[in-house]
């Protein structure tokens, strides 16, 4: 039984001997009064008053075994039922017919809970609602992929967890040849549908512990915690020969004959210990695939540093992308 209830049977109880015990003492007091009285006969009266005495007693004890169910035994159904609410239950199985002792506060019981399950319902919705813009804030629009100001957010804390627990972790950036040239060439509603769908080659060749991110125009970024560089370069391939061999609309008219991308590669710890120089050194990989020729994947090399020192810093203009 519920300790609250096995309280309230003890209350009861002690209420039941209590009123018993007054009782008697009033009884018998009167008994002597009456015996100090000499009103009737003394033996006769005590006699009476002794059979008096026990018939009271009997009854008051029936009686209080008789209300101790009735008190109780809703009480704990109800609390019983309330129980089964607060793990999961339905209120609907509170009914207030089922308990006609205790119709009124089974009644407010029940407005009790709504009440309270409307709070949660409202409490639920404005938790959706705050995720559903955290989402909004984090993610890119068009793509569906996480945007740059979360990248950065991302790169920083994995990059930290990183060297507390002595893992690598690896940075992929590509960018999409000549997209410019497709732009031009097809319109901008055909370029970005071709965007997600490189956005959908991204998520379909990741793990769900990766992240993929839209970079910025035609260029995306994943990040592969816990990856050496090998794994990472041999990931970075793998993407770039999906794009490669993807259907995409008009792609005979690019320069290359089809739609392809680039690849820059850089890990921590081999490149870079702080998250600005990583991604740096990530893009500036990718600058030298697209000098190579493009659609290729190239990891960051210190001579590619002096190749770029003669030409154009990365990230502004590169070669035609």
């Amino acid at each position: 039984m519920v300790p609250r209830l096995q309280s309230l049977k003890v209350r009861l109880l002690a209420c039941s001997i209590l009123t018993t015990l007054l009782a008697t003492g009033i009884g018998y007091g009167v008994f002597r009064l009456v015996e100090k009285l000499q009103v009737v006969e003394f033996e006769t009266l005590r006699e009476r008053l002794i059979a008096f005495f026990f018939l009271f007693i009997l009854l008051s004890t029936i009686l209080n075994l008789c209300i101790l169910p009735v008190v109780l035994n809703p009480v704990k159904r109800i609390t019983q039922r309330l129980r089964s609410f607060i793990e999961g239950g339905s209120i609907e199985k509170i009914n207030p017919a089922d308990f006609p002792e205790m119709r009124g506060l089974v009644e407010a019981t029940i407005e009790f809970v709504n009440s309270v399950e409307r709070e949660k319902s409202v409490a639920s919705m404005l938790r959706q609602v705050s995720r559903k813009r955290a989402m909004m804030a984090e993610k890119d629009a068009m793509t569906g992929l996480y945007n740059k100001s979360y990248l950065w957010t991302m790169v920083n804390g994995e990059l930290s967890r990183s060297k507390v627990l002595g893992d690598s972790l690896s940075l992929v950036m590509l960018d999409i040849d000549n997209f410019k040239h497709y732009n031009d060439t097809n319109g901008h509603p055909a370029g970005d549908q071709v965007l997600i769908e490189i956005a959908n080659i991204l998520r379909e060749n990741t793990r769900d512990l990766d992240l993929c991110a839209r970079f910025g125009g035609e260029e995306f970024m994943v990040v592969l915690p816990k990856t050496p560089l090998r794994i990472a370069e041999e990931i970075a391939e793998r993407i770039r020969t999906m794009v490669q061999s993807a259907s995409f609309p008009h792609q005979d008219k690019q320069p290359l004959g089809t739609l392809t991308a680039s690849f820059g590669v850089a890990s921590f710890p081999d490149h870079a210990t702080i998250a600005d120089e990583l991604v740096r050194k990530t893009d500036v990989a990718l600058y030298a695939a697209k000098r190579a020729g493009k659609n290729r994947v190239c990891v960051y090399a210190k001579s590619f540093e002096q190749e770029l020192s003669s030409t154009t810093e990365p990230g502004n203009t590169s070669p035609e992308s």
